[in-house]
């Protein structure tokens, strides 16, 4: 009996020690499952729409997470969750793109969120969290932003049109449409749609902060109404907001004529032409040009919507002077537009007169002979020489001595636009006095302008005591 005892007893602790290892096994497991946890996301994300919130994220690649718990912290604190397996939202303000991207709307407290991602163990045990701050577009905030603006204008091919203008602004870009409506009192007098390109070629970003549409017709200062809805992405710091959201603008509406761009004149043996430049503009009916040249003081010419200038010539101009011209556009109404004015000055044999252009001039040489020496016959600031068929100019050259005997007569040829030359004088007493006189046709300059018609210039000098006086002008040189 002793032995069994003794093998029983020997027994028991053997037995013991063979079930505390098993739980030990069993407590190892546990602990294993408890401690593997599921990844963090990677490299989160965060862009803002209206009272909305966009994030993204790299889920991990493990075999623990199950699906994706996100808590939103404002006013106060939300929950969002979905699993991997379904994709099924918790709420309908989750909006699931795909396993790792979703967004978040009714963010309407219009303050700063902070969302903290986890995912999530088949058990509902968190990752590590990972958080980014997000401030999405509010209503308040949307409610300060200042509309874009409209006014009347004349587009390109001379139609009333409106400007749409501040469509970029330090709030908000263009998103490229403006629906609008023009109302004359409380009827609807034309509506359309406006667009523009936001994105080129390359897919750069254009920014558009102006665009005209076309509404033909409208009446010259008459006012009109604009109701207008200007499709935006607001922007947050420098970044647009991923959603457009839609600006109500409303303005009264004013076209009015617009003057002339520009004046400029053609002239010649008293007459000058006036050119005028302008935009094409449907609201100009005639050209208005007022003057001292007209019998009645002013000219009235018909216009059309897509002239873009025209011209008038005044013939008769024998006075050596400018003559004013002042010219405006006038409406349906007989309202004249800005006026622009130009004084043209016509080509004259007067005014040709008083030119100090071509010069002459004497010289000696050490036996005492004189030489005629003469300048500035080519073109120069004051008129262009006239060539013939051969581009020569001819001039007739003569001089006389005091009884009226010519001691030389020849035509002096020269290339046209040349027109300097020496002459000669052996033969002439230095102490005798003889006269010489020219003619050639020129083209006179005058305010830096060519006259079309050429004129004869003629002039005549005196040499006395071997010194040749100023040239006066002439009728005739025979």
């Amino acid at each position: 009996m002793k032995i069994y005892k003794l093998l029983l007893l020997s027994a028991l602790p053997a037995l013991g020690l063979l079930s505390s290892c098993e739980d030990m096994d069993e407590n190892y497991k546990q602990y294993e499952v408890e401690d593997v946890y599921s990844g963090k996301v990677l490299n989160l994300t965060a862009r803002v729409g209206f009272e909305s919130a966009i994030l993204s994220w790299d889920n991990p690649q493990d075999q623990i997470s199950k699906g994706i718990e996100i808590v939103v912290v404002g006013n106060d604190t939300v929950s969002y969750s979905f699993d991997f397996a379904t994709l099924t939202p918790s709420t309908p303000d989750l909006v699931i793109y795909e396993a790792d991207s979703i967004r978040i709307n009714n963010l309407n407290q219009g303050t700063a969120y902070e969302m903290t991602v986890y995912t999530v163990d088949a058990y509902g045990n968190r990752s590590i969290d990972v958080m980014v701050p997000v401030m999405p577009l509010s209503q308040e905030a949307y409610d300060a932003i200042v509309p874009p603006i409209c006014a009347g204008t004349i587009d390109g091919n001379g139609n009333t049109a409106i400007n749409f203008q501040g469509l970029t602004s330090l709030s908000f870009n263009f998103a490229g449409t403006i629906n609008y409506q023009v109302f004359d009192g409380e009827t609807l007098y034309a509506e359309g749609v406006a667009t523009a390109e936001t994105v080129d070629d390359d897919g750069d970003e254009i920014l558009v902060n102006t665009l005209v549409a076309a509404v033909p017709g409208l009446k010259p200062d008459k006012q009109y109404k604009v109701k207008f809805e200007t499709d935006v992405l607001p922007l947050s710091g420098n970044t647009p907001i991923e959603d457009t959201v839609t600006l109500l603008s409303e303005s009264n509406l004013f076209v009015s004529i617009s003057g002339i761009s520009g004046l400029d004149y053609t002239m010649g043996d008293g007459w000058v032409e006036v050119s005028y430049q302008q935009p094409k503009n449907e609201l100009a009916k005639t050209i208005l040009v007022t003057s001292e040249a007209f019998p009645t003081g002013k000219l009235e010419l018909p216009n059309t919507a897509d002239s873009e200038g025209g011209s008038f010539r005044v013939d008769g101009l024998t006075a050596n002077q400018a003559v004013k011209f002042t010219v405006a556009r006038v409406d349906e109404n007989g309202k004249a537009s800005d006026a622009m004015s130009i004084d043209a000055t016509p080509a004259t044999q007067a005014q040709l007169n008083t030119i100090t252009n071509p010069t002459l001039s004497i010289s000696k040489d050490i036996l005492g002979y004189m030489t005629l020496n003469a300048s500035n016959f080519g073109d120069n600031d004051q008129f262009k020489t006239k060539g013939d068929a051969d581009d020569k100019t001819n001039l007739k050259f003569i001089i006389e001595d005091e009884a009226g005997n010519e001691v030389f007569n020849d035509v002096i040829t020269f290339p046209v636009g040349e027109g300097s030359f020496s002459l000669g004088l052996s033969q002439l007493d230095t102490e005798a006095t003889y006269t010489v006189k020219y003619e050639f046709e020129c083209y006179p300059k005058i305010n830096g302008r060519t006259s079309e018609d050429s004129f004869v210039l003629r002039r005549a000098h005196t040499i006395e005591n071997g010194s040749i006086s100023a040239g006066s002008p002439i009728d005739s040189i025979e």
